[in-house]
């Protein structure tokens, strides 16, 4: 049996392709449920448990969040189970599209090589492992930005106004403003691009904003029913909570970590990392523009380094970073980064730096996996099974929202209080400072919180204190002193 040797060659690239995906996917499925559920994860589950025409609608707790991935949850839940790892499979079919997407997007338009550093950066980025894995809607964003992105692009340059291309994005930007908030500043953005790419032409223009009208009155019964439960809640806890929004930026220096896998952290010292994290975003700026240069008559390369800079930029220096505070609400941005470098990595003059580089990129992933393979850290589910049951007790929560996530493991029907506020609005009552035999304060790790010590200092009086960590939770426990 003779081999040919041509058809081996040219079945090489999908065979890379393949096993770089099939590898990329299979970590993200393996010890699904190692971890607990964390509060964002917990409350998609709950929402899930309402009606389809109740999650439209928004009648449930903070109905701030757009419904269709709590309905696509409960469908998907509704087919394939109950089971913690059922839930969070649903954001690593996600991921494993978009993959694909990409792998089929630069194949076209880059090397073997570039295309193999692009999907190895994917599967072997910590930001992007931990959200794969995680039961909210981030994965779908990503997946939805990649491909809205492309359909764009496309559409704005053929010729033809009316195409499948137009019908298909229309959907799928309708799709991904009814996910998350952050796909709007990801489509803002998007607009920004293509119309500064597209001035010259009054025909594309217009389709642009023929584009943006029709997104628009999509969105509008969203928008009409956000403002309502804003001004007429049928309780006052599904109002969304503007609370939630406040909190510090990660800053340059969470970023620079977050590109790295975790490492810039772990080999700089703390007095280096503001100024040698700036330069490394100052160094990628000035790459993505010299190369941005280099391929700028690439329509499609130019979008993608284009966008890339724009977003990274505006992340890094400008006010919007006190918005998107948090990595998960610009997590759209990351395979545009990593197609980026594709596009960088295809500029170099010999194929043997371009391999080399993706042996480096090969080890860098898996030496750094220990310190990004990991799950959510708050670990409701040991809290709820370490703790004994008994009748006289009661518990007292701070911030408040955290009994929302120790309700789901603990089906015991004890008194659950917010400590001593309710900010969110949630629908525990505030603890009017009755007393029993064992008292548990479950509080944030990483926060501390000088009124709830005061409480706390002022109850030792009668009873002893016992302090205990589950992740990033704290579990305090007062026993009632007996008296001699």
């Amino acid at each position: 049996m003779k081999i040919d040797a041509q058809k081996l060659i040219s079945a090489f690239p999908i065979l890379c392709i393949t096993i770089i995906i099939t590898v990329s996917v299979w970590s993200k499925i393996i010890y699904l449920n190692q971890y607990s559920l964390d509060f964002d994860e917990i409350y998609s589950i709950v929402s899930s448990y309402s009606s389809y025409s109740n999650i439209i609608l928004g009648i449930r707790y903070d109905p701030g969040n757009p419904p269709l991935y709590f309905m696509l949850l409960k469908f998907w839940r509704s087919f394939f189970g109950q089971s913690e790892t059922v839930v969070r499979l649903l954001s690593v079919l996600f991921y494993a599209i978009t993959l694909s997407v990409v792998a089929l997007l630069s194949r076209k338009r880059l090397s073997i090589t570039a295309t193999a550093c692009v999907l190895i950066l994917l599967g072997g980025s910590g930001t992007l492992y931990f959200f794969s894995r995680y039961a909210r809607a981030y994965a779908l964003v990503v997946l939805l930005s990649v491909t809205v992105f492309y359909l764009a692009t496309s559409w704005v340059e053929q010729k033809r106004f009316l195409s499948w291309r137009l019908f298909i994005l229309c959907i799928l930007s309708a799709v991904g403003f009814y996910s998350h908030y952050s796909f709007a500043i990801f489509y803002a953005e998007l607009l920004f691009i293509l119309f500064i790419f597209t001035l010259p032409s009054k025909t594309k223009i217009s389709r642009l904003v023929l584009l943006a009208v029709i997104l628009g009155w999509t969105y509008l019964p969203w928008a009409t029913l956000f403002i309502r439960n804003q001004i007429m809640p049928a309780l006052d806890w599904q109002k969304y909570s503007f609370q939630q929004l406040k909190g510090d930026w990660i800053g340059v220096i969470g970023w620079t970590n977050a590109l790295t896998n975790n490492v810039f952290n772990v080999i700089v010292r703390p007095e280096y990392r503001m100024v040698l994290a700036y330069t490394w975003i100052l160094f990628i700026d000035v790459i993505l523009f010299l190369t941005l240069v280099i391929n700028f008559r690439n329509s499609w390369k130019r979008y993608i380094l284009s966008f890339s800079l724009l977003s990274l930029n505006l992340i890094m220096f400008t006010p919007l970073h006190n918005v998107l505070t948090d990595l998960r609400y610009t997590l759209y941005l990351f395979p545009f980064l990593f197609l980026s470098l594709g596009i960088v990595i295809d500029n170099l003059p010999h194929n043997a730096l371009k391999i080399g580089v993706v042996i480096m990129l090969i080890i860098a992933n898996i030496a750094s996996y220990p310190l990004y393979g990991k799950g959510p850290q708050e670990d409701w589910r040991g809290l709820a099974h370490a703790i004994p049951q008994n009748s006289n007790r009661i518990f007292l929560f701070h911030p408040c929202y955290l009994g929302f996530s120790f309700s789901y493991y603990s089906r015991d029907a004890v008194p659950l209080y917010c400590l001593y506020e309710n900010p969110e609005q949630m629908y525990l009552k505030i603890w009017d400072g009755s007393l029993s035999d064992t008292i548990y304060i479950i509080t944030n790790e990483y926060n501390a919180y000088p009124k709830s010590e005061r409480i706390i200092k002022n109850l030792l009086t009668s009873y002893s204190e016992q302090r205990k960590n589950f992740g990033l939770i704290e579990l305090i426990t007062l026993r009632k002193k007996t008296s001699i």
